[in-house]
């Protein structure tokens, strides 16, 4: 991945055995630097874990050349390269059991998607750590026309954040 310059889409669903330390240090060190590939499908393989997710997230927000904006995962709507909304709404419950890395890895592919107009994220339970992640992720996003936050349990601190956002972004 490091080096290749035409694969625009990857996928590693259900491979189970994708969860080997080395495989996915591999997989995030190439996503950091390749600027082709805008897609990736990581369901029901072995590096959604928590820790894994975190880190496919921080190598994309960490990277320049990064233009994956669309990710496949079991936790959220797909977010694919035709993807123009996306609804993402789920109970307390419901998000209580998804791990903090996938909404954290779906900010990160938010800040540098290109195709989507619309992220209604009503009722989803964000609150403060993840309303900050997508705060930074809408401050990057040049496509984003309608946004829905209604009943998501955000604070002033990320009303500020969101804020800034906007004040940031010229689009």
């Amino acid at each position: 991945l490091r080096t290749n310059t035409t694969l625009t889409a990857l996928d590693v669903s259900e491979n189970r055995g994708m969860c080997d330390a080395r495989a996915v240090e591999k997989l995030v060190e190439g996503i950091h630097t390749n600027a082709t590939l805008t897609f990736i499908d990581v369901q029901l393989c072995g590096i959604e874990s928590d820790a894994n997710l975190r880190a496919l997230a921080d190598a994309i927000n960490g990277s320049v050349a990064s233009a994956l904006g669309c990710v496949a995962c079991r936790f959220f709507p797909h977010l694919r390269p035709e993807t123009t909304h996306l609804r993402l709404q789920m109970t307390k419950s419901e998000a209580a059991v998804v791990p903090y890395g996938a909404f954290q890895l779906l900010a990160a592919c938010v800040g540098r998607n290109t195709s989507l107009l619309s992220l209604d994220l009503t009722r989803c339970p964000l609150k403060r750590r993840l309303g900050r992640c997508f705060a930074e992720a809408l401050a990057l996003n040049r496509s984003l026309r309608e946004l829905n936050l209604g009943r998501t349990g955000l604070d002033d601190a990320v009303g500020r954040s969101l804020g800034a956002m906007l004040y940031e972004n010229d689009s």
